[in-house]
């Protein structure tokens, strides 16, 4: 695998941030074996072009026509109206991580990796996937009508739960599909329901749905953070350790969204590869439209059914309206 240890290693030399001692360089998955012709192109920062409709000839010959059809369908389910991800972008980045992460190298090729078994088996019930058993529903929807009825039989469900992962990660305004910390940061859209039942629907951060860097100085305790948020206490010792604070500063420190972009593209795909392109995104900055109405419920802690429903409004990716709701009013108490 020498051409692909080349590219490597010039990406780190042409990175803008410069040579990083947390980047690794070792090759994972089937990447060890393949030949240097064997993996498949990709398309770089250019956006994918179909070369003609499902179940041409054209299209049949290309590995990545279908996958753009099953990706246009994912994203129109990841977005909200508001601009905002929904319920389903969010829990789809937490399955990703969850079908590849157990995996180790002392046991490769026994247990775990990404092969979408979180799906296909009880794996599911398990009590470290609780909250994932509607995504896993929506997967098992996705692998039949793909695989099953449409016939694609190069449709798996670790490649859907892989894809479901990055797509979701893109129709984030910031993101562009370095280890812990950079995927960490998937708590930037967030809104814990089971930590803490009592706080159901509280975010992570102060922009709830927005893919940024503003989660690390929130969670380090380096920037305004409202009452609402709620920082998981994992968080909190990963920004403190010392293994882990430098690259967590940096992403605190600088606001650097290009700088995570990067890292996070990397290394997901590193862990993708565990056991076994997006289009481009040209946003370097967001504010949603009604985010002064979610700063009014941010800087609360009121537990009202009007909270609940901002909460509720915010996970499914939509716009508060204030025509429905009186936040200063029902949010008083």
């Amino acid at each position: 695998m020498g051409k692909q240890m080349a590219e490597i290693m010039a990406h780190r030399a042409d990175d803008d941030n410069g040579p990083d001692m947390f980047d690794s360089t070792e090759l994972l998955g089937d990447l060890l074996t393949l030949l240097d012709a064997e993996p498949t192109p990709v398309e770089s920062d250019e956006t994918y072009k179909v070369p003609g409709p499902l179940k041409s000839k054209e299209c049949t010959r290309d590995t990545c026509c279908v996958w753009k059809s099953i990706a246009d369908e994912m994203a129109a389910q990841f977005r909200g109206s508001s601009g905002r991800c929904s319920r389903f972008a969010r829990m789809a980045v937490r399955l990703g991580f969850h079908d590849t992460g157990a995996w180790s190298k002392d046991f490769a090729g026994q247990t775990g990796g990404g092969d979408g078994s979180i799906c296909l088996t009880s794996e599911v019930t398990q009590s470290e996937n609780n909250g994932l058993q509607d995504m896993c529903a929506k997967m098992n929807q996705w692998y039949n009508k793909w695989k099953k009825q449409f016939g694609y039989s190069s449709v798996t469900m670790a490649d859907l739960i892989q894809m479901g992962a990055n797509v979701a990660t893109v129709v984030w305004n910031l993101a562009r599909p370095h280890g812990l910390v950079a995927l960490v940061v998937a708590h930037t859209t967030s809104q814990q329901n089971l930590a803490d039942t009592s706080r159901a629907g509280d975010p992570q951060d102060s922009t709830p749905g927005v893919w940024d860097v503003l989660f690390y100085g929130q969670t380090q305790g380096t920037a305004r953070t409202p009452k609402r948020v709620f920082k998981f206490s994992s968080d909190i010792a990963l920004s403190q350790h010392p293994k882990t604070k430098p690259e967590w500063q940096e992403f605190a420190g600088n606001g650097d969204q290009k700088h995570w972009n990067e890292d996070y593209a990397r290394e997901y795909i590193r862990l993708s590869l565990l056991g076994v392109l997006p289009p481009a995104v040209r946003k370097t900055s967001y504010r949603a439209p009604d985010q002064d109405m979610a700063d009014k419920w941010l800087s609360t802690l009121a537990r009202s059914s009007t909270a609940k429903k901002v909460a509720d409004i915010l996970e499914r990716g939509e716009a508060i309206m204030a025509s429905a709701i009186n936040l200063t009013r029902d949010l008083s108490t």
